[in-house]
C-alpha cells in the first residue's frame, strides 16, 4: 500500500532550482509550531486540490509547486487493533482502537474530552512524544483529522523524519528531480 503526503514549496518566479527542493511543511491550520524533525503535509485528494488553489490564490503565482510525497506501508488498513500494533507502519488516530487510543493519552499525558485529532492540532509536540515511545517508534506516518470550513473531512499527517519516504514526485515539473530535505 502507497500512502501519500502532499506538500507545497514556494519559489520566486525564475529561481526554480533544477537540482533540489526544501519541502516546506503545510501549516497546520492552529497556526502551531511543527515538531522539530517531523514532516507535516496534507493527506487525502479532496482536500488537497483546495489547499492547492487557496495557496495560489493567497500568493498570487503560479510558483506554488506541489510536492507529492510517497510512503510504502504494509498492505494494512490504517485503523490497527491492539494485537496488530507491533507490525502496522501508520496510525490514524481518528480510527484506532480504545486500548491503543488509552494507551496514546498516557504517553502524551492527556486528561481532557478532546480528541486525539485536536489535542495534536492545539500542541503537535505531542507527535514527538508519541515517537519516542518504544511502542510506536517504528510507526511511519501518524494522520489525523482536521476539518475545515470548506472540507470537514480534511486530514493532516506527520512522517518521522528522514529515512521514511519512498518517493517524491514534483507534479507541476516532473522534470525535476527532487531531493526531500528537512
Amino acid at each position: 500500500m502507497i500512502r501519500h503526503l502532499s506538500a507545497y514549496s514556494l519559489w520566486p518566479a525564475g529561481s526554480i532550482p533544477t537540482d533540489s527542493f526544501t519541502v516546506e511543511s503545510v501549516p497546520l491550520s492552529t497556526g502551531k509550531q511543527i515538531p522539530a524533525g517531523r514532516f507535516i503535509g496534507a493527506f487525502g485528494f479532496q482536500g488537497v486540490l483546495g489547499l492547492f488553489r487557496q495557496l495560489r490564490r493567497t500568493y498570487r503565482s503560479d510558483t506554488v509547486l506541489r510536492i507529492d510525497i510517497s510512503v510504502i506501508l504494509p498492505d494494512q488498513p490504517m485503523t490497527v487493533v491492539s494485537s496488530r500494533l507491533a507490525e502496522s507502519m501508520s496510525l490514524h488516530v481518528g480510527y484506532i482502537s480504545r486500548t491503543i487510543e488509552a494507551e496514546l493519552r498516557q504517553i502524551i499525558d492527556d486528561r481532557t474530552f478532546r480528541t486525539l485529532s485536536e489535542i495534536i492540532l492545539e500542541e503537535p509536540m505531542v507527535l514527538n512524544k508519541i515517537w519516542e515511545h518504544p511502542d510506536f517508534s517504528h510507526i511511519k506516518m501518524i494522520c489525523w483529522n482536521a476539518p475545515t470550513t470548506e472540507n470537514p473531512k480534511f486530514q493532516m499527517g506527520a512522517l518521522a523524519g528522514p529515512g521514511v519516504v519512498d518517493s517524491v514526485s514534483v507534479l507541476d515539473a516532473p522534470s525535476l528531480s527532487a531531493t526531500l530535505k528537512f
